[in-house]
């Protein structure tokens, strides 16, 4: 996680174009996840978030540094107490 904070913040990952070694990277993405990933793209591209979370992705971790289709995909900001 602090590797990913100080290196994708600036350079996301797409999901659509990166190898298994560049999914895996990411946060709240896994072996597994990585490799549904990659089978779910040769169906075509992913678009938005709805698919991935069929894949086990971990959405919350992991939104901050992908892409989809070129874009960051929208989430949903959390509520802090002060």
């Amino acid at each position: 996680l602090v590797w990913a904070k100080a290196n994708l913040c600036d350079r996301p990952v797409d999901l659509n174009r990166a190898g298994r070694a560049g999914l895996l990277r990411v946060p709240g993405i896994g072996p597994q996840t990585a490799g549904a990933i990659i089978a779910a793209r040769r169906l075509g591209r992913l678009r938005d978030l709805a698919l991935p979370k069929k894949l086990r992705l971990q959405v919350h971790r992991a939104s901050p540094y992908i892409l989809l289709d070129g874009r960051r995909p929208a989430q949903q900001l959390s509520f802090v107490s002060l």
